[in-house]
């Protein structure tokens, strides 16, 4: 669930269109930030950005923009009080730009709510709300869709989850988490072909999913289930290979004992 816990950079690269102020903001950062933020930008890194952000972009306040990014910047050196207020600063300023922050703001609480000890499925009744009324307000949209999905599919909600990741992949055809999202869905709804189908169109687009445990334990249920037995092994082989030490863990003991009962079971 690590994917809830802090934004990605694509929220850091994103553009959006907003008030002309805003764009010539959006633009400058855009500007600035191929100097500091490289493959694997370092805690020094940000805090020369940091300095460089509020002295380059004075200007660009109460545009929503300065405030977003400075919360991004922020958020990454781990100062997370001055990142939720500034989260919420951006959010409420008519700029054209507040479905960023809002969405920062949803992950944010998500994240707090995953601390909790003995975490129960109506505790995240209003981070639901809240992604309901984000994906209303910006249908056009693809990354509210998107983290709506991985939220519905973590919680179990797998027919909600498999509507939104499609509107998500519709939106963003390249939207390889979507495609995860549906391959671990519809291997628990049953349709075991249809998640064979949405695994291929996801490792076209992120050949790293092949040591994500998740998605490859969810492919290699569903070959077994559609009496694929050599291609559900094949699938644990290239998990075991790509994620060194996987097949010590607690989850792929348990799923792949369930897989071998699912195999016997088509091939007695």
């Amino acid at each position: 669930m690590k994917h809830f816990l802090t934004l990605t950079f694509l929220l850091l690269a994103t553009a959006v269109h907003a008030t002309p102020n805003a764009d010539k903001c959006e633009a400058l950062w855009h500007q600035l930030t191929p100097q500091y933020l490289s493959a694997n930008p370092t805690m020094a890194k940000f805090e020369e950005l940091l300095q460089r952000w509020q002295q380059t972009a004075a200007e660009c306040q109460n545009t929503g923009v300065y405030e977003y990014r400075l919360a991004v910047i922020y958020e990454k050196l781990g100062a997370d009080e001055k990142a939720d207020a500034l989260f919420r600063q951006a959010a409420a300023i008519p700029s054209g730009y507040a479905h960023l922050p809002q969405l920062s703001i949803l992950l944010r609480d998500l994240s707090q709510i995953m601390k909790k000890p003995g975490v129960k499925a109506e505790d995240f009744s209003q981070i639901e709300k809240g992604f309901d009324e984000l994906v209303g307000k910006y249908n056009e949209w693809y990354a509210g869709f998107e983290h709506f999905a991985r939220l519905e599919e973590t919680l179990g909600k797998y027919d909600r989850a498999i509507e939104l990741a499609k509107k998500a992949i519709e939106l963003d055809p390249t939207n390889w988490s979507s495609y995860k999202v549906l391959t671990v869905a519809y291997t628990e709804t049953g349709e075991h072909l249809r998640a064979i189908d949405a695994s291929g169109e996801a490792m076209n687009l992120n050949k790293n999913l092949m040591a994500d445990p998740k998605f490859m334990l969810a492919l290699a249920m569903a070959y077994a289930e559609s009496g694929q037995s050599p291609m559900s092994d094949q699938a644990v082989g290239i998990l075991k290979k790509n994620a060194p030490g996987i097949e010590q863990t607690d989850v792929f003991i348990r799923v792949v004992k369930k897989i071998e009962t699912v195999k016997a079971a088509k091939h007695p």
